[in-house]
């Protein structure tokens, strides 16, 4: 599935690292969400370097480090790592995903404290230098030999690209909030949602044209449920987003959030609780979302990185 929301940082380490690959790990991050910061650290004028600096990537930031001392570049790399994982004075994140681009065996600490400030670490490098530390620590682990065979499922799994498919899902959810807002029923047609669709953005055909609407929401079969011509928020979705909502509503009025608490905010949220999700405990449900919620001795608490699921 194509990440809608959150936002990545890759870091490369360039002396460990074979640079004819940074066009695929770039297209690969992009499943995981926006490319925000792409950044190699290395002595992009030494010998082994320069010809790649020569061959600059569009879009990554070439970070030049004098090899004034042992690691220099690892201790670059660490140092802005730790500011990217660290919320700005705003209280903003710069990035949700980080994509470490090494094998060396150095960095665990650091995907260790990344894991720690609540977001994942994807880590892309050579299969055999690959240090077990590493392959321990990464939520995902991708080998530099494989990017293109991975890129090419995903491709062919989803052929619009992500970027195009995050810019349509901006106007397929505010289209769908109002549409379904006024139904009085639970399905509507492809067409009514076509129409709706090209009045939200007079600059459809130009901006969405290229593809069939049924290509577009195949990329959203976890929002939308089809049937032939009818489509309706998928039910799954209307739930977890109800769940979600609830949660963060019993924690703005509670310290803390029990299951008792959970359930009143629940049910006065939706007032179709009971015909809709009473015939099972409230603990069963949020259990089929375990990297979301999690229980423990009456209370729920949230995954820091599991509301993305249907985000």
């Amino acid at each position: 599935m194509i990440n809608l929301t959150e936002h990545v940082a890759i870091l490369i380490d360039a002396d460990n690292t074979n640079l004819r690959y940074v066009e695929q790990m770039m297209k690969l991050s992009e499943y995981y969400g926006t490319l925000d910061i792409c950044r190699a650290y290395g002595d992009w004028k030494s010998a082994k370097l320069s010809k790649w600096y020569k061959k600059r990537v569009p879009g990554v930031e070439y970070i030049q480090v004098d090899q004034v001392g042992k690691n220099a570049t690892d201790h670059r790399l660490l140092v802005e790592l730790g500011e990217i994982i660290t919320p700005n004075h705003y209280g903003d994140d710069q990035a949700d995903i980080l994509v470490l681009v090494s094998s060396d065996g150095d960095f665990a600490s650091a995907c260790q404290l990344t894991h720690e400030r609540g977001k994942r670490v994807i880590i892309i490098g050579e299969r055999k230098k690959m240090s077990k530390g590493l392959r321990n620590l990464g939520n995902q682990i991708f080998y530099l030999e494989d990017l293109n065979d991975e890129l090419e499922q995903r491709q062919n799994h989803h052929p619009i690209p992500p970027n195009q498919v995050r810019a349509f899902w901006g106007i397929l959810q505010m289209t769908c909030i109002n549409l379904f807002k006024t139904t009085q029923d639970d399905w509507i047609t492809l067409s009514e949602l076509g129409i709706k669709l090209h009045e939200f953005d007079p600059n459809y055909e130009k901006r969405f044209g290229k593809y069939q609407l049924l290509q577009w929401l195949h990329n959203f079969d976890w929002y939308l449920e089809i049937d032939g011509q009818r489509i309706r928020r998928n039910p799954k979705y209307v739930h977890y987003s109800l769940l979600v909502k609830a949660f963060w509503e019993t924690s703005r009025r509670f310290e803390s959030v029990s299951l008792t608490q959970f359930g009143k905010v629940l049910r006065e949220l939706n007032s179709d609780y009971e015909s809709q999700f009473g015939n099972r405990k409230l603990s069963a449900w949020l259990k089929e979302y375990p990297d979301t919620f999690k229980i423990s001795e009456g209370s729920v608490t949230v995954s820091p990185y599991g509301t993305h699921i249907f985000s």
